[in-house]
């Protein structure tokens, strides 16, 4: 399984990111993959590689980590996995995969999923014939393929309003097929610098991609699919897509009058305490102490004791994928340390709510905010909702 990047998710979940081929001839204008480099996008695993990752599946099935997990899932993502002609050969590779992953799954008494991300933008003669392999795999174990997963952009994906309406032609054709075999749709939105300025300003140019944009958070609201937004991470620290922190903090506060329904805009209006409904197992940054209430990675990793004391070895092993010993973790615990202030973090009176979720952008990114500055995006949104009382009860009235 050293082809697949396996993460511990919230209550339990394993999900495992899978790319089996990585071309893709959307051209998206803010594909991140385009910094790094045209050859990287072209790559496609062999016909070998991929039937020996299906057969590996076995193994990892049985280890202690999965067989422990209330949920697996597998996001087969790329590339456009649906690019490829009917004939040609690369779909028994993928049929074997599916298959093969599912026969290990029965074998070992665990129940997996899959998450199949496509762009949508192939003729409707190959939708029914992917659906057709959908229903085949559910009869094998009904319910594995879960959802389906796309992406939807005001600015940047399709080009031309001709490319817009083949989506929405086939997005509607599509979900149709998704409630027929009871699959979850998801959608997801890249917030770029450039999206933000589309949403607050609206220039009549861009008013077909709004109208879609509306119509799908109209259909989100009505629990009929998921919608949702993410951050634009690009590769280089000057790519102007980026938002900084401060106009992220910003954007977000338009959103919550704006658009309060999306869920990672109501997070901040709901005033929870997360650890006990979304967090994973894992050691408290407070207490220092294994606990069911950590949240992310990050202050799983940051908050291990200075001692390196057993239990801490023993709580990676067991709740960590992907970190597996106690000197990853302080590797890890450097970088974390380093672009953190934690005892800002800890005093703040958000800590609770925020589940420290600006790590992987602080992390990744430190130009992004200042180590050194008393800064933090998501203190000046949650105070932002104090201040304006943008509660989850009045949000959802507005």
């Amino acid at each position: 399984m050293s082809e697949l990047y396996t993460k511990a998710g919230s209550k339990g979940k394993v999900e495992i990111d899978c790319v089996l081929r990585t071309p893709c001839t959307n051209n998206c204008q803010f594909c991140f993959q385009k910094e790094i480099g045209i050859d990287s996008i072209n790559d496609e695993m062999t016909s070998e590689q991929i039937h020996e990752m299906a057969n590996d599946t076995l193994e990892f099935f049985k280890t202690d980590k999965i067989q422990n997990a209330k949920e697996i899932k597998f996001k087969i993502m790329g590339g456009e996995l649906f690019e490829i002609p009917f004939n040609d050969p690369r779909w028994e590779d993928y049929r074997y995969f599916f298959k093969t992953c599912i026969n290990n799954a029965k074998q070992t008494n665990i129940k997996i999923q899959f998450h199949i991300v496509t762009n949508l933008l192939y003729p409707f003669e190959k939708i029914d014939y992917y659906f057709t392999f959908f229903k085949e795999l559910n009869e094998l174990m009904p319910g594995c393929i879960s959802s389906l997963g796309t992406s939807f952009d005001i600015w940047g994906r399709f080009h031309t309003i001709e490319r817009l309406n083949l989506w929405k032609k086939h997005f509607e054709y599509v979900l149709k097929k998704c409630q027929d075999l009871n699959m979850q749709f998801c959608i997801e939105m890249v917030l770029s610098s450039k999206s933000a300025e589309i949403l607050k300003n609206t220039p009549s140019e861009y008013q077909p991609y709004l109208e879609t944009f509306n119509y799908l958070y109209q259909l989100s609201k009505d629990k009929i699919i998921d919608f949702d937004l993410i951050r634009y991470l690009g590769i280089q620290e000057d790519n102007p897509l980026l938002l900084k922190d401060r106009d992220f903090a910003d954007i977000y506060k338009w959103l919550l009058i704006h658009y309060p329904e999306f869920n990672t805009v109501k997070a901040f209006a709901i005033h929870e305490e997360p650890g006990c409904k979304g967090g994973m197992d894992g050691w408290s940054p407070i207490t220092g102490k294994l606990t069911k209430n950590c949240c992310t990675l990050f202050p799983v990793a940051g908050s291990l004791n200075q001692d390196r004391t057993l239990p801490a070895e023993e709580a990676l092993k067991k709740y960590l994928i992907g970190i597996s010993t106690i000197e990853e973790a302080y590797d890890f615990n450097k970088i974390y340390r380093k672009h953190m202030n934690i005892k800002n973090c800890y005093m703040c009176k958000h800590f609770k709510y925020c589940k420290m979720d600006c790590m992987s952008y602080w992390v990744l990114r430190s130009s992004h905010t200042n180590p050194e500055s008393s800064y933090c995006w998501m203190r000046d949104v949650y105070d932002f909702v104090d201040k304006e009382g943008l509660y989850a009860s009045k949000v959802a009235s507005k």
